[in-house]
């Protein structure tokens, strides 16, 4: 994953797990995979997988889903997102991890950006969070060049309206654990008791098949099950008689932005 170094296109195979701690409990898991790509060989990458790029395809990665979500290449919105942070140093290589689109459907809660100096060592980390509004937000990891210990949790204050049955008074706790054949992000999200609200786990392995798509093809039709999973969830809480809570009137003319993560 994130260790690797080359224009080798990475899958993760695994299962995406959530449980609400409260008293509308549930807990659903499925199998999921990602892609992890190079943000400055990512369309070579693409392409020699056999995964379209910025066009659709049986799966596909377009520039516009991610970062920005414009017409600026990535590494470039990844230097200026990070510079608003303070963040001065130089990064030698970054990386993407994401759920590529199926058929022209695609929807990521939840896409890492990972970079690296020129030993490989991770020194920043966003997370970029969209919700089905389409509104996203990206939080923002770093020491200013320093390592970033991956045995230490990070996390941040809830600024972005996610699930319209969760409230916006919450914090979140990032767990991650990075090699080259493994891939594991726990996400923790608690009240102002830290009392625990929800748990969000992704887990993957290294496809080991030759064919990159055979991996996705077996294992990654979340596109779909991402966006039938959230709306099934939703509509049971929602028989349930969960709380329903209102974007909050400051973040509806709000499309995008960033904050930043602090160590746990």
């Amino acid at each position: 994953m994130a260790h690797q170094v080359g224009n080798q296109l990475s899958v993760y195979v695994g299962d995406l797990m959530h449980q609400r701690h409260d008293k509308h409990a549930y807990r659903f898991s499925y199998p999921y995979a990602v892609v992890c790509v190079d943000v400055d060989h990512w369309q070579e990458q693409c392409l020699k997988t056999g995964i379209s790029v910025n066009r659709l395809g049986l799966f596909s990665l377009y520039a516009t889903d991610f970062g920005g979500r414009n017409d600026q290449p990535w590494r470039s919105w990844l230097t200026d997102c990070l510079a608003q942070h303070q963040f001065s140093h130089s990064i030698h290589h970054a990386q993407l991890v994401a759920v590529p689109r199926f058929l022209g459907v695609g929807f990521n809660p939840l896409s890492m950006w990972y970079a690296f100096n020129e030993y490989n060592q991770l020194i920043a980390i966003i997370a970029e969070v969209s919700n089905t509004f389409g509104h996203w937000h990206h939080y923002v990891h770093h020491k200013d060049g320093e390592v970033i210990d991956t045995s230490e949790c990070f996390g941040a204050d809830k600024v972005f309206h996610v699930s319209p049955f969760l409230q916006m008074d919450l914090s979140y706790r990032f767990h991650i654990n990075l090699t080259s054949e493994t891939y594991r992000l726990i996400i923790e999200e608690n009240n102002s008791n830290n009392d625990r609200v929800l748990t969000a786990v992704q887990t993957g392995k290294l496809c080991q098949h030759k064919t990159m798509v055979q991996c996705l093809w077996h294992n990654g039709l979340t596109s779909f099950g991402i966006l039938l999973g959230i709306h099934w969830h939703a509509f049971k809480l929602w028989r349930k008689k969960a709380r329903f809570y209102q974007t909050p009137v400051h973040l509806k003319a709000t499309k995008n932005n960033t904050s930043r993560m602090y160590s746990c």
